[in-house]
C-alpha cells in the first residue's frame, strides 16, 4: 500500500515561491488578461515555476510530503509536514477516486494522522518524525492492524460511484462533516458551482498560471478565488476542506513557449495565509486529469497549542475552469483559542 517512490518525484518538482505582504499580493497573472490597470491591481507578480502538466501534483515551499499510502481501490493518503516561518504543523490529503472507499468507510473517520499511519503500515516501516512529534497516538490497535484486514479482504474495496458527471452529489456535505467529526464549529458550502455564473469565479480570461507567453489562448477560462487573494476561511486553529470534481469539461490544447499543454486545468490548489497575514503560499496543487472526473480531494490541517502561531487563513483555489465544469466545495473549521 506504500508508494514512497512517488513522494521523491513530487519533492523534486519546482516549488511555489512563498509570497509576502499577502494583504495586497496576488498569486500571479497579468492584469492585461482582466483588463485592469495598475490602480486596480497594484501587486501582480509573475509566476516563475513551470506550468503543471495534466495530472501533475506539486507541493509548496515549506511543505514536505512525509509519505503516501495507497488503499486498495485507489484512494491515496498523503501525510505532509508544514514548516512555515519556523512554525511546524501537520496536514493530510485524501485523494479519493469515484467509486473508491475512503477513511470514513473503514472506520477511521475520527483517527489522527498518526493513528491512520500506524494502522496501515507494518512494524518495519519507520514512522516519520514529525508524525510522532505533532500527532496523537490513540492506541487504536496493534501496528498495521487495518492493513492486515485490508490485505485479508475484510472490507468491500469498491463502492458505487456517488458523483454523476455534470450533476453534483447531494452527499458531499455528509462526506465532509462525517470525516474528522471533531472539527464541526463552522461551515461554508458551495454546491454545484458553475464557473461562468457563480460569484466566487471570475472570467472569462486567458488561462492563468503559465508564466510564459502562450498562443491559442482563447478567453474562455474561469478562475475561483484567484483574484484579490480571497481567502475563504479566516484565523482558524483546525480545519478541513474538500472539493468534488463533479464534471471536468473538454479543454483545447495550449501552445506555451516551446511546449504544448494538453487538457490544461482545472488546477486545484489548497492555499494558506499565516497568522497576521505575514505570508501566503500553497500547500498542494494538482492539475486534474479528465479521468479524475467524479473524484474528491480532502485536506485536514491542525495547528498546535504550543506553536504560538496557529491562526491560519485557508482557501480552495481552482484555476482554469471551463463553463462545462461543475464542483462541490466545502469548508469546516474550528477556533480553539490558541
Amino acid at each position: 500500500m506504500r508508494t514512497t517512490d512517488v513522494i521523491f518525484a513530487l519533492v523534486s518538482a519546482s516549488p511555489m515561491l512563498l509570497a509576502t505582504a499577502c494583504d495586497t499580493e496576488h498569486d500571479s497573472f497579468e492584469a492585461e488578461a482582466l483588463g485592469l490597470d495598475d490602480a486596480d491591481a497594484p501587486a501582480l507578480d509573475r509566476l516563475t515555476e513551470t506550468p503543471l502538466q495534466d495530472g501533475e501534483e506539486r507541493f509548496g515551499e515549506g511543505v514536505t510530503p512525509l509519505d503516501r499510502l495507497t488503499l486498495p481501490g485507489g484512494t491515496e493518503l498523503t501525510f505532509v509536514h508544514l514548516d512555515i516561518a519556523g512554525e511546524a504543523s501537520l496536514g493530510m490529503i485524501e485523494k479519493q477516486p469515484a467509486g473508491a472507499v475512503g477513511l470514513a468507510d473503514l472506520g477511521l473517520e475520527s483517527a489522527s494522522p498518526l493513528d491512520i499511519y500506524l494502522a496501515l503500515t507494518d512494524a518495519e516501516t519507520e514512522v516519520p518524525a514529525p508524525l510522532r512529534a505533532l500527532s496523537l497516538d490513540h492506541e487504536l490497535g496493534a501496528r498495521g492492524w487495518l492493513g492486515e484486514q485490508l490485505d485479508g479482504g475484510a472490507f468491500e474495496l469498491t463502492a458505487p460511484p456517488d458523483v454523476a458527471a455534470a450533476a453534483c452529489d447531494a452527499g458531499f456535505q455528509s462526506y465532509l462533516t462525517n470525516w474528522q467529526p471533531q472539527v464541526s464549529e463552522n461551515y461554508e458550502w458551495g454546491f454545484n458551482e458553475d464557473p461562468d455564473s457563480d460569484s466566487d469565479w471570475y472570467g472569462p480570461t486567458e488561462p492563468l498560471g503559465l508564466g510564459i507567453a502562450c498562443s491559442d489562448c482563447s478567453e474562455t477560462w474561469w478562475h475561483r478565488d484567484y483574484y484579490n487573494d480571497q481567502f475563504e476561511i479566516w484565523n482558524v486553529d483546525e480545519m478541513k476542506m474538500a472539493v468534488s470534481a463533479c464534471s471536468i469539461g473538454w479543454r483545447p490544447s495550449i501552445s506555451a513557449g516551446n511546449q504544448t499543454l494538453s487538457h490544461y486545468g482545472p488546477t486545484l490548489r489548497f492555499r494558506y495565509r499565516t497568522e497576521g497575514n505575514v505570508s501566503s503560499g500553497q500547500v498542494y496543487s494538482n492539475d486534474l486529469e479528465e479521468a479524475e472526473e467524479g473524484g474528491r480531494w480532502r485536506w485536514y490541517w491542525g495547528g498546535t497549542p504550543a506553536s504560538g502561531d496557529n491562526d491560519y487563513d485557508w482557501t480552495i483555489e481552482i484555476a482554469n475552469g471551463r463553463a462545462s465544469d461543475r464542483f462541490d466545495i466545502g469548508f469546516v473549521y474550528d477556533h480553539h483559542g490558541w
